[in-house]
């Protein structure tokens, strides 16, 4: 990449779907050197997906949990993995390497919700337990970006949750 390619990735990066012409005249060449050049990058796979951003709360979604997994001893989150995948509100499901081998996010409208997917999440196979933190608009000023362990569910019943 060069110091133009760079102009037309910050480009879209600011707008994915800010027009050629408008990159072209803000950068200083043609519009088929933009198309041109975006087209490589594509087709090199520098840039792998140009998307767009929601306002969720306009979409009816009051807040995102962030959710650490750990499995049941001498198992593997691998079953359960497949169905966060499926799961209704879980947006990103991966594995993670540390105290916890799964982690999740998840779109709610309200705490009831929350509590209701959790719950869901909870019955999945071989998930021993599950940290949460949530952010909700606002909370960002009140808490200065500080999210909380709200829940820790462990399947051991002798156990005592948080």
């Amino acid at each position: 990449m060069d110091r133009t390619d760079w102009k037309i990735v910050k480009e879209l990066m600011e707008d994915a779907r800010k027009p050629f012409t408008k990159i072209a005249k803000k950068i200083g060449i043609s519009t088929q050197s933009v198309i041109k050049r975006y087209n490589k990058l594509k087709d090199d796979g520098t840039i792998q997906l140009c998307s767009i951003s929601l306002d969720l709360e306009k979409i009816g979604y009051k807040g995102i949990a962030y959710l650490l997994m750990k499995s049941s001893h001498g198992s593997s989150l691998d079953e359960a993995i497949v169905h966060l995948r499926k799961t209704k509100n879980i947006i990103i499901t991966t594995r993670a390497i540390g105290d916890f081998e799964g982690y999740a996010i998840l779109i709610f409208k309200d705490l009831t919700d929350l509590y209701d997917k959790v719950s869901q999440i909870k019955k999945f196979p071989n998930i021993e337990r599950i940290e949460l933190s949530f952010s909700t608009k606002g909370t960002s000023n009140f808490l200065s970006q500080r999210k909380f362990k709200i829940y820790e569910y462990k399947q051991n019943p002798s156990e005592k949750s948080v």
